[in-house]
């Protein structure tokens, strides 16, 4: 079967973020004296307004909270784990029958191409 175009969202899709995103969160809280989350926090926040209602980071400091979190992302991109061991053979594969591939994110491109690049993809 041929494809047209697939296309796939990067975090918790493809590659594993969610600890590196917990542990990062954690560096900045320690770093800026926000509220620290536990992992079993986590596992039950499911929209925005709950990481709202547990995290006491001010809404003003949201961006600079964002734009270090993404540094520190990318300085450990080299780190993250894809869901999937095997990702390289099913990308490879996957490419045979299909015209055009996407990644859809809201990650930074450095931090994707990185992956990319460590998973041969």
């Amino acid at each position: 079967m041929t494809y047209k175009c697939v296309v796939f969202d990067f975090d918790g899709t493809l590659a594993d973020t969610e600890e590196k995103a917990f542990n990062i969160y954690n560096q900045l809280a320690a770093k800026y004296k926000y509220s620290t989350v536990t992992m079993d926090e986590l596992q039950h926040i499911t929209n925005l307004q709950e990481i709202k209602e547990i995290v006491d980071i001010p809404f003003y400091q949201f961006p600079r909270a964002i734009k270090d979190g993404q540094k520190l992302l990318k300085a450990e991109s080299s780190e993250i784990n894809a869901f999937c061991p095997d990702i390289h053979a099913f990308f490879t594969e996957l490419r045979r029958d299909t015209d055009h591939t996407g990644i859809l994110t809201s990650n930074i491109k450095k931090t994707v191409a990185q992956f990319l690049n460590t998973y041969e993809m």
